[in-house]
């Protein structure tokens, strides 16, 4: 009996004097959790056709993630090789940055305004980056299109390659 009572005090000491909190649940965004890469190509190929433009092949997709007990983060890309003239790129390009932020903000994320938009050669919207938050969750949407000839005549269809990636982290 008197080894119980120093091992039950000490017990109770310890756990009075230390608050063992349950594990912080880290789950993505809605924004995140609804652009899968399967999703990034179904819109990325909707938008293809609304555009003028054609999918030259099937295009590839990656995602990657990892938690520890303090952070979530995840990657997800989807390349895809376009023909179209600079304007038909320029368009799609313009209307997949609307899509995206118009989907972040409908899961209640916030957009920095401080994002950014490059032109390529032909004068079309070639590259943009957005970054989100929404809650505890901190995000990046990148795409950028690569190709093109600044030689090319007005309206001429040319070889492009796609890349999106978005990336969230939640801590």
């Amino acid at each position: 009996m008197k080894k119980f009572i120093p091992v039950t005090l000490l017990a109770v000491l310890l756990c009075g004097c230390f608050s063992l909190k349950p594990a912080k649940t880290l789950n993505p965004s809605t924004f995140y959790n609804q652009t899968t890469s399967q999703n990034l190509q179904d819109l990325v190929l909707r938008l293809v056709n609304e555009n003028g433009c054609t999918r030259e092949a099937m295009g590839s997709t990656g995602e990657g993630s990892g938690n520890t007990t303090n952070e979530f983060h995840g990657s997800r890309e989807v390349q895809q090789a376009l023909r179209g003239s600079s304007q038909s790129v320029g368009k799609l390009m313009r209307a997949l940055k609307d899509e995206l932020e118009k989907l972040a903000r409908a899961n209640g994320a916030s957009i920095d305004e401080e994002g950014s938009e490059g032109l390529g050669p032909g004068g079309h919207l070639a590259r943009f980056e957005f970054e989100y938050t929404v809650g505890n969750a901190h995000g990046q949407v990148k795409a950028k299109l690569e190709g093109g000839d600044v030689n090319a005549r007005k309206g001429q269809e040319q070889n492009f390659k796609m890349d999106l990636e978005i990336q969230e982290q939640v801590r």
